[in-house]
C-alpha cells in the first residue's frame, strides 16, 4: 500500500533519513534499509525532525490525547518524552540549535517553546489570530520566527516571549518561515504564490 509522505529530515551527519507517512520509518541512507518505528496509535505524524546530535528526534502530530508532539530515541524508536501542552493539532515542532529547547506550533493559535531535559513550558507566545503553521529558532537560539494563517509572521524573544518583529506582507496564510543560516534575514512562504 503506499501513503503520502508528508515529512523528511535527514539527522546532522547525513546518515539517517526520517519519513513521515501514515507511519513513521527510519532508513539507513548508506543501504535504503527501513525500520519502522512504531507509534501506533497512528499519530498522523505532520512534522518530523531529528535533534542536533542525531540521538532523538520529535514528531509533531494531528492525533493522539496524550500528546501530539513526542520525542523518540532514533536509535531503539522507543518513546522517550511527551509534551501534551497544546489544547489542537500540533503543525510543527522543532529543535534549537543546542538541543536544550524545543518550540511547537499548534492550530490552537499558540506556540510554545519547552524546556527538552524536563519536558516543561518555558514560554507561551501568544499573538497570532490564526493557526500557527510553522515555528523554528534562529541559529543562535535567541529568536524564534512564526508562520501563520493570519497571514503574518513573527518574530519573538526566545526567552521572553515578547514580539519583536511583525512580517505582513502577505494576502494569503503563511505557510513556512525560515532564517538565513547567519540568522540576519527572514523568508517567507504563502498561499498567496
Amino acid at each position: 500500500r503506499s501513503s503520502v509522505v508528508k515529512h523528511l529530515a535527514f539527522s546532522a551527519d547525513g546518515r539517517k533519513l526520517l519519513t513521515a507517512t501514515d507511519d513513521v520509518n527510519l532508513w539507513d541512507v548508506a543501504t535504503g534499509t527501513k525500520r519502522p518505528i512504531k507509534t501506533t496509535p497512528r499519530p498522523f505524524v505532520q512534522r518530523i525532525r531529528f535533534s542536533p546530535d542525531g540521538e532523538t528526534f520529535v514528531t509533531a502530530s494531528a492525533g493522539g490525547r496524550a500528546g501530539r508532539t513526542k520525542i523518540w530515541d532514533a536509535e531503539t524508536g522507543e518513546l522517550r518524552a511527551v509534551f501534551p501542552g497544546h489544547e489542537g493539532y500540533v503543525a510543527d515542532a522543532a529543535f534549537s540549535a543546542d538541543g536544550r529547547l524545543l518550540v511547537t506550533a499548534s492550530w490552537d493559535q499558540k506556540a510554545i517553546i519547552w524546556d527538552v531535559k524536563t519536558q516543561g513550558v518555558k514560554v507561551v507566545l501568544t499573538g497570532h489570530k490564526k493557526r500557527v503553521n510553522q515555528a523554528g529558532f534562529s541559529p543562535d537560539g535567541r529568536y524564534v520566527l512564526t508562520a501563520s494563517a493570519d497571514k503574518k509572521a513573527l518574530l519573538w524573544d526566545a526567552k521572553t516571549g515578547r514580539v519583536l518583529g511583525e512580517f505582513d506582507g502577505h494576502k494569503g496564510e503563511v505557510r513556512q518561515a525560515s532564517f538565513s543560516r547567519d540568522g540576519g534575514t527572514v523568508v517567507t512562504a504563502s498561499r498567496d504564490n
